[in-house]
C-alpha cells in the first residue's frame, strides 16, 4: 500500500467531508457529541511529528473518529517507526491547503521557477488548493513500541475542573443571574446571563456548566475578541449566519465539556428538528462545516489562553 497523497479540487473535498457528516446525521449520530479523551491524551496529533492537527482536521480527528487515543500516523511514518498497518484498518482522510504560482500570463510555474522569480523580485500570483492525505490511528498499527500516556490517578470532580478552567481565564466574562429562566449572551452589553446553579437540580451541575460553555463560546465572538459574524451581525443575521454561530458554540461547548470530563450524554438535543437544521445547512452549503470547525477551535483556544 502506498501513501495516499492526492491533489483534488476544492469542490470535491468540501463535498466529500460534507457528505460524510450528512450520512452520520441522517443515521441520527451527532459527530461533534462524541466524547474523546482530550483531558487524558490531549487533542489529536501526529504521533511522529507531535504536530497537533488544526482546522477541519482538528474537527474530523477529534470528533468524527472514535478512537481511545488520538494519535495518528501516515503510511510512511508507520514504516519509518518499524511498524505496519494492520490489514483491514480504516484510514482517515485529512486535508491541507497548498499553493501553486502563476506569472502575469497565467503560466503555472515550477518550484525552481518560483524560486528564481522571487529572487528577481518578479510578481507572482498564488492560488490555494486542497490536498488530501490519509492517516491511521496508532491503534491500527503493530510493531511500533509506544505507551499510552499515564492517566491521572487523582479523582477531581468535573465541577471543580470547570471552575479551574474558568478561573484560569485571563479575560474573565461578566456573568449575571438576572433572568432566572434563560441562558443567553447579550453582545451589546457583553454579558452572559445564566440561571443559578440550583435551578439545574433536575439535570445536575454538569448541565449548568455545559450551558455556560455554550454561552461562553458565543462570548468569544465579541468585536473585542474574535469578532465573529454571528455575533457582530446578530441584529440582522440570516439563517446561515445564525446556524454557523450556533453550531460554532455547540462544537466549542462539546470540546470544553470533554476537556473538563463532563459526561453530557443527555445534554445535547437529538430531536429530529435539531438534526434537520444542521442537515439543511450542510446540504445548502458544502463549505459550511469548513468555516464552523476552525471558528470553534479558535474560540476554545481563546478561552484556554493558547
Amino acid at each position: 500500500m502506498q501513501q495516499n497523497k492526492k491533489t483534488t479540487s476544492d469542490t470535491d473535498v468540501y463535498q466529500e467531508v460534507t457528505n460524510k457528516l450528512i450520512q452520520l446525521l441522517e443515521k441520527g449520530t451527532v459527530p461533534w457529541k462524541q466524547l474523546f479523551k482530550a483531558s487524558e491524551y490531549g487533542f489529536a496529533q501526529n504521533y511522529y511529528t507531535k504536530h497537533q492537527y488544526s482546522g477541519i482536521n482538528w474537527f474530523l480527528l477529534n470528533f468524527v473518529t472514535n478512537y481511545e487515543v488520538p494519535y495518528y500516523l501516515t503510511w510512511k511514518q508507520v514504516q519509518k517507526l518499524g511498524g505496519k498497518v494492520i490489514k483491514g484498518s480504516q484510514a482517515e482522510r485529512i486535508y491541507y491547503v497548498n499553493f501553486y504560482c502563476t506569472d502575469d500570463e497565467g503560466k503555472t510555474l515550477s518550484a525552481a521557477e518560483v524560486q528564481t522569480a522571487e529572487e528577481n523580485g518578479t510578481p507572482l500570483k498564488k492560488h490555494p488548493y486542497l490536498r488530501r492525505y490519509t492517516v491511521f490511528n496508532i491503534s491500527c498499527t503493530e510493531g511500533i513500541e509506544w505507551e499510552k500516556p499515564p492517566l491521572e490517578t487523582q479523582e477531581i470532580r468535573p465541577i471543580e475542573r470547570c471552575e479551574t478552567l474558568l478561573d484560569s481565564m485571563e479575560d474573565l466574562p461578566k456573568i449575571q443571574f438576572i433572568d432566572k429562566e434563560t441562558a443567553y449572551y447579550a453582545p451589546l452589553k457583553d454579558v452572559i446571563n445564566m440561571p443559578k446553579l440550583q435551578q439545574f437540580a433536575e439535570h445536575g451541575a454538569e448541565a449548568y456548566y455545559r450551558v455556560l460553555f455554550h454561552e461562553l463560546i458565543h462570548w468569544t465572538g465579541h468585536s473585542t475578541r474574535l469578532a465573529r459574524k454571528g455575533i457582530m451581525l446578530m441584529q440582522n443575521k440570516g439563517k446561515m449566519i445564525y446556524s454557523e454561530e450556533e453550531l460554532t458554540s455547540e462544537l466549542g461547548a462539546c470540546m470544553l465539556a470533554s476537556l473538563t470530563e463532563i459526561q453530557e450524554e443527555n445534554l445535547l438535543q437529538n430531536s429530529a428538528a435539531y438534526l434537520q437544521s444542521w442537515l439543511d445547512c450542510m446540504k445548502e452549503d458544502k463549505r459550511f462545516i469548513f468555516r464552523v470547525a476552525p471558528q470553534a477551535e479558535n474560540a476554545v483556544k481563546y478561552i484556554l489562553g493558547s
